[in-house]
């Protein structure tokens, strides 16, 4: 007798755990494949300029990173693993193209280790595999995420790096491991090391998620030594990673150029209302599930790393503005969250946060990463600041496509063998030639590269012009004619 005749209806196929899973990682994937391609014409921006650089220097140099990373000359103040990852495909698609690529399937590997992740830490807050598809929708259905799969930038990637550390870790701790994995922590602090900076607070988390699981600690010494020797081993190993690219001794990582960003006045109450826009412009609606949380002894470990990873960050200056800093906490807070909404008493309230988990953020991801949306959106808000220095600066939508439409204003504005000053002291020579190298420039102009408006005045010839790029407000000098908000006529 078949289950339907019994009066029991038969399960559908996409309720079955691991299909749910994998549908829902398609769906997140696709989501993020067709912004990205949509806008894989828009100029990048920022630092994702200087990650192009660095992937052509590194292509130059015959991928050999230990001459490369090291040297601000070369790498600015930035890692160089994005720029590793991403030599090849700018050497085939061109510098626009391959970078923003090269991001996509950073974002690929970040869903692929929050899903490792999930699945490690899942029994502890007592889910199963059927929590894992709200779990990683929670992660990258929101319109951050999806930026970070066409941005052309690494916190994806060091993101990914983050949390596959900690599976390690635990793994270490918890249950008879070969020394192997001690060498796996080591790799995955050095990947992340490659991608960002950031990792400085990694070890400091290790510690804390150490010294929680005490007990656990004392049984690894009395039972299995030289697992805990070897664990020991790579945590100083990290440590010495750290400390010989601060000394300039490390040749794969550059940190003598930016000693100086750990100094200056941080406005630690922006940085922390950054972490509450971060909350917002990701879990949407869901924040309110916050305050439904329960922790308990065995997941505790993990909210003081999520907790203190936050506030840890909040202490560097250069968090302000920069709710992509925070991705790494996405994955731990999912696990909570999980635990809370399966709790919620009756289909119809889990219901209606997942259509508001739906609605919401699938509206926020259009309006962020669709040009005309975003269009319409800004110019319905003038006065609210959307882009660079602003709450939502993360959000780069705005920059790309001041960058388009500059670039188009030059390219439509200047005779045919115009003279154009690009001026720009981004990093010194950051973004230097790459939207001219990428075909956005018309071939015919004369580009000259200058820092400054005083420099460009030296060199040029009246009739001449100046290119203010985005983000930065342009500073031309009196006797320039403004044309539009970023070019000027030299006079």
């Amino acid at each position: 007798m078949s289950s339907c005749s019994r009066g029991h209806p038969e399960p559908r196929w996409w309720s079955e755990p691991a299909l749910a899973t994998w549908l829902v990682a398609a769906l997140l994937l696709l989501v993020a494949g067709y912004f990205t391609a949509l806008n894989a014409d828009l100029p990048i921006v920022r630092n994702a300029l200087l990650n192009a650089q660095i992937a052509q220097r590194l292509w130059g140099h015959g991928m050999r990173l230990w001459d490369v990373c090291s040297d601000p000359a070369l790498v600015f103040n930035k890692p160089c693993g994005f720029g590793a990852l991403a030599a090849p495909w700018v050497a085939g698609l061109g510098l626009n193209a391959g970078v923003v690529w090269t991001s996509f399937l950073g974002g690929v590997v970040l869903l692929a280790s929050a899903w490792h992740f999930a699945s490690h830490f899942n029994p502890r807050f007592g889910l199963t595999s059927r929590a894992l598809p709200l779990q990683l929708a929670l992660v990258f259905f929101n319109p951050l995420l999806v930026d970070q799969f066409w941005s052309g930038y690494s916190d994806a990637l060091y993101s990914a790096g983050f949390l596959f550390s900690f599976v390690v870790l635990d793994r270490l701790l918890q249950r008879p491991a070969r020394l192997s994995w001690a060498l796996m922590l080591f790799a995955a602090f050095v990947f992340s090391s490659l991608m960002k900076h950031g990792t400085i607070v990694l070890i400091p988390l290790w510690c804390v998620y150490l010294g929680w699981h005490g007990r656990e600690l004392r049984q690894l010494r009395r039972t299995r030594p030289r697992q805990l020797l070897a664990l020991g081993a790579a945590l100083l190993a990290c440590a010495l990673f750290l400390l010989l690219g601060r000394l300039g001794l490390n040749p794969l990582l550059n940190l003598v150029s930016n000693k100086n960003q750990l100094s200056g006045e941080v406005n630690y109450a922006m940085n922390v209302k950054e972490v509450f826009v971060f909350l917002g412009i990701t879990l949407g609606s869901w924040v309110g599930l916050l305050p439904f949380v329960r922790v308990q002894r065995q997941d505790a470990a993990l909210l003081c790393v999520a907790v203190l990873n936050a506030a840890l960050l909040t202490l560097y200056k250069g968090s302000t503005y920069n709710a992509r800093y925070y991705i790494a906490v996405l994955p731990f807070l999912a696990l909570y969250l999980g635990r809370a909404y399966l709790s919620l008493p009756g289909w119809s309230w889990r219901s209606l946060w997942l259509a508001a988990l739906l609605v919401l953020n699938g509206s926020a991801i259009a309006f962020f990463n669709q040009r005309s949306l975003y269009r319409s959106m800004t110019a319905a808000v003038p006065g609210f600041n959307f882009g660079a220095t602003g709450y939502l600066d993360s959000l780069r939508m705005g920059d790309h496509l001041e960058a388009l439409d500059s670039i188009e204003s030059v390219n439509r504005e200047l005779p045919t063998q115009g003279k154009l000053f690009y001026v720009s002291s981004y990093y010194g020579e950051g973004g230097v030639g790459v939207f001219e190298q990428a075909g956005f420039f018309r071939r015919d102009l004369r580009i000259a590269y200058v820092e400054s408006s005083s420099q460009a005045r030296a060199l040029a010839t009246p009739g001449a012009y100046a290119y203010y790029p985005p983000p930065f407000a342009p500073e031309p000098d009196a006797q320039m004619t403004r044309i539009d908000d970023r070019l000027y006529v030299i006079r």
